[in-house]
Parts: C-alpha cells; structure tokens; sequence
C-alpha cells in the first residue's frame, strides 16, 4: 500500500501528463517531418531533371535548343514551387539543412548535379562560373567529413547563387567586349550592346545585393533555409526580367539573315546555352523568362506565409492523421489520475446546506488521495462545519495550531507527534488495531509530507476517510482509436427534430434514430451545444445549416448528436473516445447559446479541435452560430464572452471530470488554447 499526501489537483494531473505529451508531440514532429522529406525529394528530383535538360541544352550546338531550354527552365523551376510549400518558419519549419544532414543519398545526388551543373556553367558561358565549383565542393564535403568548419549546406548554395548571378553579368561583359572570333552577327550589330551591357551591369549590381542581403539576414539570425528560399525568388526573377527583355528586343528587331557560310554559334550566358540566334528564338527567351517569374508572382498573388504553409495544413487536414491526434487526447484524458496526493471529490448523499447550489461543495466533498491499493483507494476529506463535534474545552485540551513561521514544529506537535493519539488512549478511547487507531495512523503519514498546506488544516477528529472503488482500465492511443471508429455513429437530418433537442435524456428511441457509417463516411457535421440553451434556437440554426449545405450538395447532412449516437447504456465508453468523434467529422457545427462557453464539456470539443491542427485547418472546420434570442439581445452579450474567453470560467458538475479535462488543457497549454478560441470568435463574429 502506497501512503501519501495531497499534491494539489490540476497542476499535479498536468504535470503527470506532460511526458506522455513530450513524447506524442515527438512523434508526430517525426512523422510530419517524414512526411515533409517526401515532397522535399520530390521537389529535388524535378529540380534535377530540369538540371539535366539545361546541361543538355549548354552542351548542344542543335537548333533545337531554344525549345529544350525552356523545358528544363520549367521543371527547375517546378521543383522550386514544390520545396516552397512547406512550412519555414514556427514549430512547423522544415529546416533544409537538417533535411540534407539525415538523408544523404538525396543529399549526394543532389551535390553531384550541382557539380555538373557548375562545370557546364563554366564550359558554356564563361571561366569566371569555375567559382561554382568551390561551394559545389563545399556542399559535398560537408557531408562527407561531417566537419563543422565548413559552412552549412544552406550556406554553400547561397554562395553558389551569388556566383551565378554575378558570373551572368562578367558574361554579358565578354559577350560585348571579348574575342571578335567567337561572335559575329550580334557582336557586329551595335543596336544589342546597350541592352546586353545594362543587362550585365544589373546582373554585377544583383550579385552584390544579393550578397549583401544574405550577410545581413545572417547578422538578425533568420534562418539560413529562409534566405535560401529567398535568393532563390531573386535569382529567378531577375533571371526573368533579363530573359523576357532580351526576348522582346529580338523579336522586336531581329538580326538580319546570315550569307552562305557564316557561322551564328553564339553564347548566351543568360540561358546558359548554346544556339543558332534567329527571330524565333527571342521568343524561347521570353517563355524562359515567363516560367522564371512563376515562383515571384505566386508569392504576390497566394502570398509567402500561405504558400510556405500548404503542406503543413494538408498534414493536419488529413483525416487519418485528425483521428490520430483525437485519439491521443482521448487516452490522455483516459489517463488513470488516481495517485497518491491527487485531489479526489466524493458525491454527498444529500446537499450540504453550509455552501450556496453554485458551489461545488454543496453536492461534493473535497478529498485528497492518501493511500492505494489494488482495488481500492482511501481519500482524506474534512467534516463540514455543521458537521463538527464540538469540544468541551473544559474535558480535553486543544492542540496548538502551526504558524506560518513554524510549519515543521506544528506537523511535528499536530500530526508527527503523538499527541492525540495519547489524549485519546489516556481516555481509553482508542485501541491498537481500531479504525481510529488506523486513522491516526493515516493522519500521521499524511504529515509526513510538509508540502502539504490542507493537509494541516485537517484535525484528527474533523477528518473523514472515504474508501473508493478503484477501476484500472485504462486504453492506449490506438486502442481508443479502434474503439472509437467501432461504435462512431451518425444521425440523418431526417431524424431530426425540435423535439430531440428539448431534453438531454436519451435512451433506446433515440439511439436507434442513428447509424453506423458506411465504408469511407464522414460524419458533416458534430454538433456542439450546450442542453441549457433554447431548444428552439438550436433547432432554427441546425435547420438554416441543413438548408444551405442541402442548397450545395443536393443531400442533407449527417450529424452527430450525443444524445443519439452514445449508447445510453454504455455512456462511458463514448466518452473517453469523443475527441475521436470529433476529429472523424468533417465539420463543427457550434451552437453558442448564453451557456455554452461555461460548459466545459462544450469547450473540451472546441479544445479538441484546436489542440494540435493549424489555427487555419481548425477555423476551416468550425460553423459557428451565435444564438442570441428571438429578438437577438442577448447576441452581444455572447460574443463579448466568447472575445474575452476563459477556460478557467468553464465548469463540470463533476469536479473530478473538471480536474481531469484541465489538466489535459493545461498540459497542451491552456493560454494558448484560450487565445485561438478569442482569435476564432473575433475572425468569424463581425
């Protein structure tokens, strides 16, 4: 037998869960993370290919390269779309540095195409891209040493790009400036030397900002894979601009026609490529430059953060994945909280006249639990005033009370020492083995524990131990998620009525008004509401809901309803796995009437909704309905609460339900959950 003392209550649950939490969060930071990988080599290979096609087209002297240049400019740029949508910044980042440490088949693949492609930038524009091959060397030994004096992976490519762009313009000097052999047509018509050496002066000017740039983000301490990203956008939108320019001034004034046996093989440092210069081909550089601008519009257009974003709310939007995190808060709150030191409190036979009907006390006595067994467990609780016997101060002397000063000396006198126990065998009430000699014993184990500051309000005869039944049939994560999608059920919008709503009480009729869902159906919407909010209210929303999702998808919807889809005889089990519930539906349907937000069954399913999925995936699945009477005067009033939300205010009539479904909260974090549900009523109450 375990014998304790009282610990608190919320904080003390809160902290018991909080390395099961440690460790879910753990996982699923890993599975996110694989998951991530996925798109990162899916983003890379594209890029590869693309890299491929363009090497192909630096080293072909065939006419057709105006066409194949565009291809690879295209898949690069595909490839770049692709990385762009997963998270950069948050606890959701993807930091590629990391990405490229765990994986190094990707990793090496990609070092060994950017090698190449730094030798066929070197071999089809100019001598001065030979520096490409510095950071591509870089990039693979890091690696391969794993040495911390070589800069990051990041790092290396940044280098890489500034090279580039910078080399592009060195290029376009050469290209105006350089050997006469090598150039004939363009070299000889002065009307393209001012474009191409504003061309490589803007290029020269890019490289250094770009470089400047990067060096400050490093000096503020964003992230290297952020800054990647970010010259990445540059490098192509001024690859871009360059491209279209170059392509407009072709096909607005081509070069005029070669004689018989005069050799066009040009170089365009900008493309990266070699080709035959001819009207038609002004328009390859345009689609070039079309294709380039691509990553740069859609940021302006869907916006960084939402582009940077996609991923993680497909993560968190996928159903398998909702159900997962419903059924680890479910088996948290599954989680046996029956421990030495918990706060416990045992239902009084009849109300207790000495509290107000607010006040939990009046149905409920406060409890500590002091000792375990196997089947049992025993809770220290304190008589009500009415309730206390009082002593004759004239028969038996009163033991002094502990001062704040002195804690020890009055457990010591109190409890530690035996100073009851002895007035109460000189009387000859108390004898070895009796149930107040076993009570005494309790109480001075239960003073053992000095932290314990109710515990010391407690005198051994105003003390009443309480012996509960203990159940132990706690579920893990996946056996309530089996359980859950085994009795999950729905209820038709046909079976509905006003009269369903009128009362909480359930039973066979009204479960038999659901059904189980078919293979691959989703519940539209669970429907949260609170029974102490008007009937004909809830049922005017839910038919205005009904109509406009019927309006939509020709169909009505399917609901979950507590009182129809819990099994009235095995109401427990439904509720360990209602979050399981929740997370299976599609939808949210809220009711928030002037009770809803004190209900904290009710918050617990707005909890559940919010614990783990993006603020945007969550307010996606949440219909919220402001009931505010017929006449609508008391809608303000609920707004305000629902603004100015929290949890703390929201109760149970069981506090032991309440303890366990704060501790919950409190272990996710409970100022956290309080703000999104202020920041979902501000976003959807205008």
């Amino acid at each position: 037998m375990v014998v304790a003392a009282p610990t608190g209550g919320i904080e003390a649950q809160a902290s018991a869960l909080s390395s099961d939490y440690d460790r879910f969060i753990a996982e699923r930071a890993e599975t996110k993370r694989k998951a991530f990988a996925t798109v990162v080599r899916v983003g890379l290979m594209m890029m590869g290919c693309g890299i491929l096609i363009l090497m192909f087209a630096g080293f072909s002297g065939m006419s057709a390269t105006a066409a194949i240049a565009p291809a690879g400019t295209f898949f690069v740029v595909s490839g770049l779309c692709v990385l762009s949508t997963l998270p950069v910044e948050g606890s959701e980042a993807l930091d590629l540095d990391d990405f490229f440490s765990r994986y190094g088949k990707t990793r090496t693949i990609f070092g060994i195409l950017l090698l190449l492609l730094s030798l066929s930038f070197m071999v089809a524009a100019h001598v001065f891209m030979g520096l490409l091959i510095i950071p591509s060397l870089m990039f693979m030994f890091k690696g391969c040493c794993c040495t911390d004096r070589l800069p990051n992976y990041m790092t290396c490519l940044a280098i890489w790009m500034t090279i580039v762009i910078t080399g592009s313009g060195v290029s376009y000097v050469e290209y105006l400036y350089g050997d006469s052999s090598n150039f004939t047509t363009l070299q000889s018509d002065k009307k393209y030397r001012p474009m191409y050496l504003a061309v490589a002066m803007l290029h020269v000017l890019a490289g250094l900002f770009m470089s400047a740039w990067a060096y400050t983000n490093k000096n503020l301490l964003i992230a290297p894979t952020v800054t990647f990203y970010q010259m990445l956008y540059m490098w192509f939108t001024f690859g871009g601009i360059f491209a279209c320019i170059q392509g407009f001034t072709i096909v607005s004034d081509p070069p005029p026609p070669l004689s018989i046996g005069a050799t066009n093989s040009t170089k365009n440092p900008l493309s990266d490529s070699t080709g035959d210069v001819e009207a038609d081909g002004g328009i390859g550089f345009i689609i070039i430059g079309l294709v380039q601008l691509v990553p740069a519009v859609t940021i302006m257009i869907v916006g960084r953060n939402r582009l940077f974003q996609i991923m993680a709310k497909r993560f968190d939007s996928d159903s398998a994945r909702a159900e997962s995190d419903g059924a680890f808060i479910a088996a948290m709150l599954d989680t046996n909280s029956i421990a030495p030191g918990n706060e416990f409190w045992v239902h009084r036979d009849e109300p207790c006249e000495d509290y107000l009907p607010k006040d939990k006390k009046f149905n409920w006595r406060q409890g500590w639990i002091i000792s375990i067994e196997d089947d049992k467990f025993t809770v220290i609780m304190e008589k009500d005033a009415s309730e206390r016997v009082k002593i004759n101060k004239h028969s038996s002397r009163v033991a002094p009370q502990p001062s704040k000063q002195g804690i020890g000396e009055g457990v010591s006198r109190i409890f530690g020492g035996r100073y009851e126990e002895q007035q109460a065998r000189r009387r000859g009430s108390v004898r070895r083995g009796s149930e107040v000699g076993r009570r005494l014993s309790l109480v001075r184990g239960l003073a053992g524990n000095l932290n314990m500051a109710a515990a010391l309000k407690i005198k051994p005869e105003n003390a009443i131990f309480k012996e509960v039944k203990r159940v132990v049939d706690q579920m893990s994560k996946e056996e309530v998620l089996e359980k859950g999608k085994s009795i999950i059920r729905c209820v038709d919008y046909s079976n509905m009525s006003l009269e369903l709503l009128n009362s909480s009480k359930g039973g066979d009729e009204s479960y038999t008004l659901s059904r189980p869902l078919e293979a691959k159906e989703q519940i539209d919407f669970f429907m949260s509401h609170s029974w102490y909010d008007s009937p004909e209210e809830k049922w005017k929303a839910l038919s205005a809901v009904a109509d406009e999702f019927h309006k939509k998808n020709k169909r009505y919807p399917t609901f979950w309803l507590d009182k129809c889809c819990i099994d009235q005889q095995n109401i427990g089990d439904s509720l360990k796995v209602l979050p399981v519930f929740v997370m299976a539906s599609k939808k949210m349907l809220v009711l928030a009437g002037p009770s809803y937000m004190s209900r904290l069954w009710c918050v617990w399913e707005l909890f559940t909704l919010f614990a783990f999925s993006m603020f945007e995936v969550a307010m996606s699945r949440v219909h919220l309905v402001v009931l505010g009477g017929e006449d609508g005067t008391r809608k303000g009033e609920i707004e305000k609460t629902m603004k100015g939300f929290n949890q703390q205010t929201a109760c149970c009539y069981d506090p032991n339900e309440e303890n366990k479904l704060k501790s919950v909260i409190a272990t996710i974090g409970s100022n956290k959950f309080d703000e999104r549900i202020r920041e979902m009523s501000m976003a959807t109450i205008k």
